[in-house]
Order: C-alpha cells, then sequence, then structure tokens
C-alpha cells in the first residue's frame, strides 16, 4: 500500500454535498471519490498536453525546425507531471 498524505480542502458546499452523495451511491469514502477525480483529471491533463505536443512538433517538424527524429531524453511539460504525480502517491 502506498503512503497518504492528508491535505485540506475547501469545496463549495453544493459541491460537497454531490460529492459525498456520490461516495455513498459507490460504497467509496470521500477521500476515495476524491481521490479519483483527481487522478482522472491528471490523465486528462496529460492526454491533451501529449495531443497539443504532437500538434505542435508535426507542425516543427514540416517547417524543418526540427529533425525528423527527435531525442527521448528531453524532459516535457509530460514528464514533469508524469514524475510530480508519481512523486505525490
Amino acid at each position: 500500500m502506498t503512503s497518504a498524505v492528508k491535505k485540506t480542502i475547501s469545496l463549495p458546499d453544493d459541491l460537497a454535498r454531490e460529492t459525498e452523495a456520490l461516495a455513498r451511491a459507490e460504497g467509496k469514502t470521500l477521500s476515495a471519490v476524491v481521490q479519483d477525480a483527481f487522478a482522472e483529471r491528471i490523465e486528462r491533463q496529460l492526454r491533451e498536453l501529449r495531443g497539443m505536443q504532437g500538434y505542435w512538433s508535426r507542425k516543427a517538424r514540416d517547417q524543418g525546425f526540427l529533425p525528423r527524429r527527435t531525442s527521448s531524453a528531453t524532459c516535457t511539460s509530460e514528464c514533469r507531471l508524469r514524475r510530480e504525480h508519481s512523486r505525490l502517491g
């Protein structure tokens, strides 16, 4: 089991009620529902970043600004986000 870090967050009343209702409906803890939501949001953001990076990389290659093969050693925003996500839990 991974370690957990406790954080205090503030939610608008309606969002807190909806989140608690979802937790009850799914038979999960409030913490588990929030963790799932964070994980889904991070994955969605990473997919969006990959899409943007791919688009602009293709544009740059088409214009001759990048070689046809780029080094995978270059750390992108995606690498940094994944590293931070791994570090946090």
